[in-house]
């Protein structure tokens, strides 16, 4: 039971963060159709992917000619937002708090189980806090 579990939560990660959406008819092994209804009503319900720059526009402020000097001269997130008086314990935990509500919306639609909901958010958390702050190697 824990590993079908585990195999569960780890193809909801990957589907979470896959930017195309699959447009076929899919069968799985207990016959399950998957049609591209399905696909787009959970891309909607689900889009955990952001890229670290629109995160830095859209929730803290950030203008996009700052995150490209930033980009530019070879420095990273945490460096643009220590401009800024963020840390970086108060970015990461921010990402962290966007990324979970949004594992809580997909938990309270009832798409996941609770137990797999802590199963992402741990993912999550471990994710964020070992980022080195770089704008290419976060995936939301």
């Amino acid at each position: 039971m824990f590993k079908r579990s585990l195999i569960t939560v780890l193809f909801l990660l990957f589907m979470l963060n896959t930017v195309s959406t699959a447009y076929a008819e899919v069968k799985d092994s207990r016959g399950y159709t998957s049609t591209k209804n399905d696909a787009v009503v959970m891309e909607k319900l689900v889009q955990f992917r952001i890229s670290i720059e629109d995160f830095l526009k859209e929730r803290l402020g950030f203008a996009e000619e700052d995150i490209q000097k930033s980009k530019d001269s070879g420095k990273n997130a945490f460096d643009l937002a220590k401009r800024n008086g963020i840390t970086e314990k108060q970015l990461k935990d921010s990402i962290i708090e966007v990324k979970c509500k949004k594992v809580d919306e997909v938990l309270n639609k009832g798409i996941i189980t609770e137990k797999m909901a802590d199963v992402m958010k741990n993912i999550i958390k471990s994710k964020t806090e070992k980022w080195n702050g770089s704008f290419n190697t976060i995936s939301f």
